[in-house]
C-alpha cells in the first residue's frame, strides 16, 4: 500500500483534524456539510460510497485511475491493464483479451473459488500502478491483484475452497501441462496460463477445471503475447516469474535543476510464494522503454502488442525513465512597435480594453466556465502589465481577486461560490460544478488547475497574498495530485497515473472503454499552474511536483496522443493525433462533437506560456498544421463554432508566425471561443514574429526560462518570481540577469544552429474539397501544396484508394483523374524532397456517382453529418436509393468505430414507424421503405444503437422519391424566419443564427423567470448550456433598427422558444 511518505511532500494544513461544518484555512473557508442545491437542482455527489475491503479502509479513495470503476459500480466491466482486459462478476474475475473497445458480454476465461460471492466486488488494496479486488468477506474471502502492464494477475484465497478455471466454449483449444493449465487462440486469437502451485493438479475436461492447489493459497494466470505459435512452451517460459507476487509498486521522482531532468524511479516489492527467481515480470510502455535512463534495467523479454504501442517485458524489480524539462513563461515578452511589421500598441490598448469591458464574470457559471473567464483576463493582464496599460491591468487583476477569493471563501447558506470537502470520497467539489465535476468526481485537475494558476497571478503582482489564501488553495492541489503519501484528505496523485504517464479525467472510470483524458493540453495547464505557484511561492515541493507531471506527460502525450513517433496509431489512421485516449479505445471524437475541428483544438487549448512542449517537435507541428489546413476550414476563415481560429493561429505561429498574423489580419470579425482573449491572440502572434522558434534543445537551471531562435539569432527569456535579482544560467552557456519580479530577455546571441536532419516536406490536397461530389467519366483536377525547409520539392504523387494516378514535379502541382468506380473515393499526395525525405499528406475522401442520364427512373442521395436530435458521440452517412416502383432503399453508415452495433430506419412521412436494419457491411445497415410512389416527398430518420447504452439518432431528412438527388435535412421553424436556434433540445452548445444585422441583443429565460443569459452578439453566437437545469426556455432576440418582419413582437423583442437538455453525465464536455 501507498503509507510512506515521499520526500518532496507537501504541507498540511494546521486546521487539521476537520470538524464538521465550516473549516477556516487562512484567510479562506470550505465547508465538510453539504450546502444544499441551487435553483437549478446543482453541487451534486457521487452516488452511494466507495466500494473498499481490507487494508484500502480508512485511506484516501483512490479515484481517478485506470481501474476505479472498481470504487463505484457493484460488478466493474471496463477494467484495461493492456494487455490483459478484466470484469468482475460476482462469482470472480473474467480475463480476456480486447484489442480495442469496450469488454465484452462473456467470459473468455472465468476464475472463481468454490461458492464464494460478492455481490459488491470491493478494492482491499492498491499501490502506485496495481490494486486488488476481493470476493467475499470474514474468513472466506479471496483476492486478485492487477497491475498496469503487467502479463500476470496475482490470486490469494483464504479458503479450503477450489479454484475453478471456466474457458468459452468452442473458443480454443485447453491443455493440462503439469501443474499449468493453458488455453491456446482462444477469443480474439489470445493464448493464457493458469499457474498452480508446484506439485498441484488440475482436474476437469474440455473447458472447466478445478484444482485445490495442494493445499496452498496462491495461483496466478498470464495472458501470452499474441505473436505466440507454442502456447505450451511459451507458458513454461513464464512459469519462474508466476510466484513472484507484487507485494507493492511505488514511483519516485527527483529534479535536477543543473541539467533540467526529471528522474523516475519505478521500484517493486516482491513477495515470492515459491521457487528460486525473486523478480516480477513488469511490461514496460513506450513512454517507459523510450526514455530508459542510463545504467537502468533493459527490457529484453517477450513484448506484446496493445494498444499503447509494444509493450516490452523486463525480468526485474526496478528500473529508472529521464524527462527532459523545457521551461514555461508566464507570457511571452512585450513586444515594441516597429519590431513586428503591422503590430499597434494602440490597437492592442483596444483590444485590452475589450476583455475587460466584457469580462463575462456572471452569477451564473460553473467551476470550468469561470477557470477559463480567469484565464482569458489573466492573459490579459499580463500583456497589459507589460504595455503599460495599467487601468486594464488593474481592472483585470481585481477582478481576479475577487472571483478566486470568493471561490475560497464559504459562507453559511450559500450555494454558490464554494468549495466542499466530501468525506465518504476525500475530495473537494466546487459548487457550481460543471461537467461532472461533482457527481462523477471528473475533471478536478481541468478546473483547478485555472484557479492555482488565478492564485499563482495574484501572488506574482500582490507579493503576500499568499500567506493569508495559499494553504486553501494548495488544497486544491492536494485534492487533484497531492505528493504527501500519508496525506490524510487526498489520495496520492488522484489525477495523475504514476505508470501511464498522464493524468485521468473520470473520477469513476464510468465509460464502457475505461477512464478517459481528452483535453491533454489542460492537463498541462495544470501541471504549469504548480510550477507558476511553487515558483512564485517559493514551495519546492509544489513546483517539482508540477516538473514532474508536465515532463512525463510530455512524453506520454506525444506518444498516445499525438503518435509523433508513428508507434502507436494503425497505419491506416486518418488523423496525426486523437483527441480522446480510454482506457482501451481512442478515437477523433469529442464529447459534444465529431467534427474533426473539435478534435484538433481540444488538445490545443488554451494556448498560453506554458504551451511549448507543443512546439517542441517542429516536424510534427508542420505535418499537423498541413493537416488542420487540409481538414478544418482554418484557411477561407470558415465560421464554425467548433473551429477555434485564434488558438489554431497561435499553433501555426510555432512555425509560421507571419502566415498566422496574415490569417488573424484576414478575420477580424471572427466569433471568439469562450474563454479566448483576443489581446493575448494578437499579441502572441507579433511576440513570436520577433522572437521566432522555441529552440527545444536549450535549458535553464530555473524553470520560468525559454530560448527562441531565429535563424542564427538565440534570444533567451526568464522570468523571476523572486524577491531579489536571479543570474540564469542556459545549456548553451549564455546567461540571464533577471531583476526581481521582472522579465528578463538578451538582445539575442548569434550561435550557429547544429546540424540537423533534413526537413520533411509539408504537404496538402487542395483540390477537390473533401466531401465534395465528382462524377465518374469526367475528369478531374487533383491539386496539392507542397514546401520543404532547406530543400526542394522534386514530386508530388497523386494517389486514389493507395493507387498512384499521376505524379506533378513542379508547382502548382497537379494531374488529372477520371473516376470509374462509384463510391467515396480516397485522394492523397505523396510529396519527395530533394533530400530524400517523403511525406504523405492528410486524405481527402470524395464522393464519386454516375452522372445523371436525365430519365428519373432512379435516384441516389446522400449526405454526412453529426448532428443528432437524440444520443450522442456518433458521425454517419445516410444515402438513399430509389426504384422505378417507388420503393426507397436506405443505407445507414457509422463513421465512428463502437462496439456492438446495430441500426435502424424511421419512417416520419406519415407518423412513425421504426424498423431494423439489415447488416449490409462494417459499420453499413441498409433497409428497403415500400409504399411510396415516385414524386412523393418522404421524411426519414435512422437511429443507431451499440454496446454500453450508446445511442444516436439521426436528424430527420427529406428525400424525393425519384428524384436526382434532392435530399435536405429538415431544420426547426420558428417564427422569426430569419432567427435559426440549433441544436434543439441542446445538449451541451446551443448555435443561434440572426439574419439582417450584426448588433443584436439576445435574453434566455427559464421557465420560473430567471434570466439565464444576458448578451450582445453579432450574427451569430454559440451559447454554453452544459450547466442548466433540464426544462423550456425563452429567447428573446432585440434588433439595432426596424422590427423584422414576420416575429412576433412585444415591446421590440422577437420571442423563439427553446427546449435544452443536458447530455448524458459522466463525461468532459465543452
Amino acid at each position: 500500500m501507498k503509507l510512506s511518505r515521499i520526500v518532496l511532500s507537501i504541507a498540511l494544513l494546521s486546521s487539521l483534524p476537520l470538524q464538521a461544518g465550516v473549516v477556516n484555512v487562512g484567510s479562506g473557508s470550505y465547508t465538510t456539510d453539504h450546502p444544499g442545491y441551487d435553483q437549478a437542482g446543482r453541487n451534486k455527489v457521487p452516488a452511494g460510497t466507495p466500494q473498499l475491503s481490507g487494508d484500502a479502509v480508512g485511506h484516501p479513495v483512490p479515484t481517478n485511475d485506470w481501474w476505479s470503476n472498481v470504487l463505484y459500480k457493484d460488478q466493474s466491466e471496463n477494467i484495461f491493464a493492456y494487455p490483459m482486459g478484466m470484469r468482475t462478476r460476482a462469482d470472480g474475475l473474467t480475463l480476456a483479451y480486447i484489442p480495442k473497445g469496450a469488454m465484452v458480454d462473456f467470459s473468455p476465461v472465468h476464475i472463481s473459488v468454490g461458492n464464494i460471492t460478492s455481490a459488491k466486488t470491493t478494492v482491499s488494496d492498491y499501490s502506485d500502478w496495481t490494486f486488488t479486488m476481493r470476493w467475499g468477506s470474514g474468513s472466506e474471502y479471496f483476492d486478485a491483484t492487477a497491475g498496469l502492464a503487467m502479463p500476470f494477475v496475482y490470486f490469494t484465497k483464504h479458503s479450503s475452497q477450489s479454484v475453478t478455471v471456466s474457458f468459452r466454449e468452442g473458443m480454443g483449444t485447453v491443455s493440462v501441462d503439469g501443474s499449468t493449465l493453458v488455453l491456446s487462440k482462444g477469443f480474439n486469437g489470445a493464448s493464457f496460463a493458469i499457474y498452480a502451485p508446484e506439485g498441484s493438479t488440475w482436474t476437469g475436461s474440455g473447458y472447466s477445471y478445478t484444482s485445490t492447489l495442494g493445499g496452498k493459497k496462491y495461483w496466478s494466470a498470464a495472458i501470452l503475447p499474441l505473436s505466440t505459435t507454442d502456447a505450451i512452451a511459451t507458458a513454461r517460459s513464464l512459469r519462474q516469474y508466476a510466484f513472484v507476487f507484487p507485494a507493492d509498486t511505488r514511483v519516485d521522482y527527483s529534479y535536477d535543476e543543473a541539467t533540467a531532468q526529471v528522474r523516475t524511479d519505478y521500484v517493486v516489492t516482491p513477495d515470492v510464494k515459491e521457487g528460486s527467481t525473486s523478480t516480477v515480470l513488469l511490461g514496460l510502455l513506450p513512454h517507459h522503454w523510450a526514455h530508459l535512463a542510463s545504467g537502468s534495467a533493459v527490457p529484453t523479454g517477450l513484448t506484446y502488442a496493445t494498444l499503447r504501442g509494444e509493450v516490452r517485458t523486463l525480468a526485474g524489480n526496478r528500473f529508472s525513465t529521464v524527462n527532459t524539462f523545457g521551461g514555461i513563461l508566464p507570457t511571452l515578452p512585450y513586444v515594441e512597435e516597429g519590431a513586428s511589421a503591422g503590430f499597434s500598441k494602440a490597437e492592442l490598448d483596444r483590444l485590452e480594453a475589450e476583455v475587460v469591458a466584457d469580462h463575462g464574470l456572471t452569477g451564473w457559471t460553473d467551476s470550468y466556465n469561470d477557470g477559463q473567464l480567469l484565464n482569458r483576463l489573466i492573459q490579459t493582464a499580463h500583456v497589459a502589465k507589460a504595455s503599460g496599460n495599467n487601468a486594464v491591468f488593474n481592472r483585470a487583476f481585481n477582478l481576479v481577486k475577487q472571483r478566486l477569493e470568493n471561490w475560497l471563501t464559504y459562507t453559511s447558506g450559500e450555494k454558490a461560490f464554494l468549495f466542499y470537502y466530501n468525506k465518504d470520497w476525500t475530495t473537494m467539489f466546487g459548487y457550481p460544478a460543471g461537467h461532472g465535476q461533482d457527481e462523477y468526481i471528473n475533471d478536478h485537475h481541468f478546473h483547478w488547475g485555472y484557479f492555482i494558476h488565478a492564485a499563482a497571478f495574484i501572488e506574482q503582482y500582490s507579493p503576500g497574498w499568499a500567506t493569508q489564501w495559499g494553504d486553501m488553495v494548495n488544497l486544491l492541489v492536494r485534492d487533484a495530485a497531492t505528493s504527501d503519501r500519508n496525506d490524510p484528505m487526498f489520495p496520492y496523485l488522484r489525477n495523475f497515473s504514476p505508470y501511464a504517464g498522464h493524468c485521468w479525467a473520470n473520477g469513476v472510470a464510468s465509460l464502457p472503454q475505461g477512464n478517459d483524458q481528452e483535453t491533454t493540453s489542460e492537463s498541462m495547464q495544470f501541471h504549469s499552474s504548480l510550477i507558476h505557484g511553487g515558483s512564485v511561492t517559493g514551495n519546492r515541493a509544489v513546483r517539482y511536483l508540477g516538473i514532474y507531471m508536465y515532463a512525463t506527460e510530455q512524453s506520454a502525450v506525444e506518444e498516445y496522443w499525438f503518435d509523433q513517433h508513428e508507434r502507436i496509431f494503425p497505419s491506416d489512421w486518418k488523423y496525426s493525433l486523437v483527441s480522446r485516449v480510454f482506457g482501451n479505445d481512442f478515437d477523433n471524437g469529442t464529447f459534444w462533437t465529431a467534427d474533426i475541428a473539435a478534435s484538433y483544438g481540444i488538445e490545443l487549448y488554451p494556448i498560453h506560456g506554458g504551451s511549448f512542449y507543443l512546439g517542441r517537435n517542429l516536424d510534427y507541428v508542420r505535418k499537423l498544421w498541413s493537416e488542420i489546413a487540409a481538414n478544418t476550414g482554418i484557411l477561407s476563415n470558415e465560421v464554425n463554432p467548433n473551429l477555434w481560429h485564434d488558438t489554431m493561429w497561435e499553433y501555426l505561429s510555432f512555425i509560421d508566425p507571419q502566415k498566422a498574423i496574415e490569417l488573424y489580419n484576414s478575420n477580424p470579425k471572427r466569433n471568439l471561443k469562450f474563454g479566448i482573449s483576443q489581446a493575448q491572440t494578437y499579441h502572441w502572434l507579433h511576440a513570436m514574429n520577433v522572437l521566432g522558434q522555441y529552440d527545444s534543445s536549450v535549458t535553464a537551471d530555473y524553470p520560468v526560462a525559454m530560448a527562441f531562435r531565429k535563424g542564427e539569432k538565440v534570444t533567451h527569456v526568464a522570468y523571476n518570481y523572486g524577491s531579489t535579482p536571479r543570474t540564469v544560467t542556459f545549456s548553451d552557456g549564455a546567461t540571464l540577469v533577471v531583476e526581481a519580479r521582472a522579465m528578463g530577455i538578451d538582445g539575442g546571441v548569434v550561435v550557429p544552429p547544429v546540424p540537423s536532419e533534413p526537413t520533411t516536406p509539408v504537404v496538402s490536397v487542395t483540390s477537390p474539397a473533401a466531401g465534395s461530389t465528382v462524377k465518374m467519366g469526367e475528369a478531374v483536377t487533383l491539386q496539392a501544396s507542397a514546401t520543404v525547409e532547406s530543400s526542394t520539392i522534386t514530386a508530388v504523387d497523386f494517389l486514389v484508394d493507395g493507387t498512384l494516378v499521376g505524379t506533378a514535379t513542379a508547382a502548382p502541382y497537379a494531374v488529372q483523374w477520371t473516376p470509374t468506380k462509384e463510391g467515396v473515393r480516397v485522394i492523397t499526395a505523396r510529396a519527395t524532397a530533394a533530400n530524400g525525405k517523403q511525406t504523405v499528406s492528410a486524405s481527402v475522401d470524395v464522393n464519386a456517382k454516375a452522372s445523371s442520364t436525365g430519365g428519373g427512373d432512379e435516384s441516389v442521395c446522400s449526405v454526412t453529418s453529426d448532428e443528432l436530435t437524440e444520443g450522442s458521440g456518433i458521425a454517419y452517412r445516410l444515402s438513399f436509393e430509389s426504384a422505378a416502383n417507388g420503393d426507397v432503399t436506405v443505407t445507414a453508415e457509422s463513421l465512428t468505430d463502437v462496439i456492438g452495433l446495430v441500426a435502424f430506419v424511421r419512417d416520419l412521412t406519415n407518423g412513425f414507424t421504426e424498423m431494423q436494419m439489415q447488416e449490409a457491411g462494417d459499420k453499413k445497415f441498409t433497409y428497403t421503405l415500400t409504399g411510396h410512389s415516385v414524386g412523393e416527398a418522404i421524411k426519414v430518420a435512422c437511429k443507431f444503437a451499440w454496446a454500453g447504452g450508446g445511442i444516436g439518432v439521426t436528424a430527420p431528412f427529406t428525400y424525393v422519391v425519384g428524384d436526382n438527388c434532392n435530399s435536405s435535412m429538415v431544420e426547426r421553424e420558428f417564427a422569426d424566419s430569419d432567427v435559426r436556434v440549433y441544436p434543439v433540445p441542446a445538449s451541451d452548445c446551443l448555435h443561434i443564427d440572426i439574419a439582417g444585422t450584426d448588433h443584436n441583443h439576445i435574453y434566455i429565460w427559464s421557465a420560473d423567470g430567471s434570466l439565464m443569459l444576458d448578451s450582445q452578439v453579432g450574427a451569430s453566437t454559440t451559447v454554453n448550456v452544459s450547466h442548466w437545469h433540464p426544462g423550456v426556455y425563452f429567447l428573446a432576440l432585440r434588433r439595432r433598427g426596424p422590427h423584422h418582419a414576420g416575429a412576433r413582437q412585444r415591446g421590440g423583442v422577437a420571442l423563439v422558444p427553446c427546449a435544452c437538455r443536458r447530455q448524458r453525465a459522466g463525461k468532459h464536455r465543452k
